[in-house]
């Protein structure tokens, strides 16, 4: 008689182990494509927030704004699927609002505040550090078990990129403020990171990514907009520049993808 129920972890190789104890197959061509066209728009966020950054509205207000107007896409999109995210549970509400600080608020704004500081293609740089810091997190803080292959794909990682970030001539727009960007842009890592770590570790159970998505939008619509408005008052914006319009769409599309 054999066995219908699917092999439990601790039979299955650890790299095909998701958090929830779920097997993943090989990426299929949807799963590649999504990928690229991933990459293609988080490309073209950075070029659009060193633009944004330099029209005079503050990162925070920016972003305020963003999550307002993201926020009827997403309610929409789980209208149609028929699933919410479950706002009523204080643990998913928890892990929403970490979301939205980690993975959403804060960096959109370190981003846009770095942006005009160092350009697009240096916060590029600092921001593509995000998979060896999330697995030197993974091994500090235990999320998943040690591996080798991740040690050394930190390892040349690190190697690769050292000699980008450490050039003596690297041209930055504004350089008597470029420790204060490269610091920031070093903080975006830190907390998609940080972010990764904590997605993988509480990700609350029987959720899929698009209540995520809505759950952290919502998040920021309870907290972080009316925080923005207390501190920073309503600030009106030109959505007939191109660079803010452009920004609004590459970030909504950059949330949805």
């Amino acid at each position: 008689m054999t066995n219908s129920l699917p092999p439990s972890s601790d039979t299955l190789p650890s790299d095909k182990i998701t958090p929830r104890g779920k097997q993943y197959g090989r990426p299929g061509p949807l799963a590649v494509s999504g990928l690229v066209l991933l990459g293609l728009v988080w490309g073209m966020f950075f070029s659009l927030s060193r633009v944004a950054g330099e029209t005079g509205v503050d990162p925070v207000v920016l972003v305020a704004y963003i999550i307002v107007a993201e926020i009827p896409f997403f309610l929409l999109i789980c209208w149609l699927r028929g699933r919410y995210p479950r706002l009523l549970r204080w643990r998913s509400m928890l892990f929403y609002l970490v979301g939205m600080i980690l993975g959403y608020g804060v960096p959109a704004v370190l981003e846009l505040s770095s942006a005009p500081i160092i350009g697009a293609g240096l916060l590029t740089i600092f921001v593509s550090l995000t998979p060896i810091i999330t697995v030197i997190l993974t091994l500090l803080l235990r999320t998943e078990p040690l591996q080798w292959r991740k040690v050394a794909g930190v390892v040349l990682g690190t190697v690769a990129l050292a000699p980008i970030v450490l050039r003596e001539d690297i041209s930055v727009p504004v350089p008597e403020l470029a420790l204060l960007g490269f610091t920031l842009a070093f903080m975006v890592a830190c907390c998609y990171a940080l972010y990764h770590n904590v997605v993988a570790k509480y990700w609350p159970e029987g959720e899929d990514t698009w209540q995520l998505a809505t759950g952290e939008t919502i998040a920021g619509i309870i907290i972080f907009v009316p925080v923005t408005l207390i501190f920073y008052g309503l600030q009106p914006i030109n959505l007939t520049e191109v660079s803010i319009l452009m920004l609004f769409i590459g970030y909504m599309t950059l949330s949805m993808t």
